[in-house]
Order: C-alpha cells, then structure tokens, then sequence
C-alpha cells in the first residue's frame, strides 16, 4: 500500500520535468535609443537649471546669447554636444546650449532608456589616487610549466 502512493509521487514528478511542458522564456526588448539631432550625444533623465544662466545660440561661449533661464527651470534637453559639455535644449523658438554645470538632473526615471549624463563637481573634488610604492609589493614570478 505504501509502494503505491510513492509510485504516483514519482510520475508526477517525473511528467512534470519534461521538457516538452515548459515554456521558453522570451527575452525583454533592447531599450529604445533616445531621439537625438546629428552630431549630438543622447542624454537621458530630466533636467532643470541648477543656477540662472545664459542660453546661447551655438556650443560656443561666443555666440549670442538668446534667452536666459531661473535656477529650478525645467529644461527639454536634446543632447550632449559631441565632445564638448554643452548641452542642447529645446527652446520655443528652436535650439539653445548651455553649458552642463549649470543643469542638475532632476530625477533618473529615464536611466533604462540610455547613458546618463551625470555634472561634474563644481570644485572638481574627488577621490585621490595614488600608485602603489615601488619596491613594497613582495611578489615571485610564476615558475614556468
């Protein structure tokens, strides 16, 4: 009587494990690349104006200035500049750039989409560096095989 029960338990178990019952798990789909106007690195979250600046009319400290913004403004960021820290914003009238220190990121909700763009410290503090004493390191060559 015992023999059945545990028998019953075993092709359960044993129907159970074939493969042909389990079903493929299906990846999740790559994130969508962020929109991004030529010549310009994607940036992702949402961004306000950390202090009130100036917008100007190209990557350049140069170039005219078209408007100027309030510290908290929200701004529709485009993109990076490539190889600059100018960011592109959107404007009413068309495009604008302002420099990456002055923007803070808001809130990372987007980080799943593409790179976040994180501001460099104003004081360019960070942790320092230093190389290893030569001549402290007690190390052998490995014998050879």
């Amino acid at each position: 009587m015992r023999l059945r029960p545990l028998l019953l338990g075993a092709a359960l178990i044993l129907a159970a494990c074939q493969p042909g019952n389990r079903v493929a798990a299906v990846p999740p789909p790559p994130p969508a690349p962020l929109p991004t106007a030529p010549g310009l690195e994607p940036v992702a979250g949402t961004w306000a104006v950390d202090r009130a600046t100036a917008l100007y009319a190209a990557p350049t400290a140069g170039s005219a200035v078209i408007a100027r913004m309030g510290p908290g403004q929200p701004v529709t960021v485009l993109g990076r500049a490539r190889g600059t820290d100018w960011i592109a914003v959107s404007t009413g009238s068309g495009t604008a750039y302002v420099r990456l220190h002055l923007l803070r990121l808001r809130d990372d909700t987007n980080t799943n989409r593409g790179p976040v763009v994180m501001p460099r410290p104003a004081d360019q503090s960070g942790p320092a560096v230093r190389a290893a004493p030569r001549g402290r390191i007690d190390a052998a060559p490995l014998p050879a095989s």
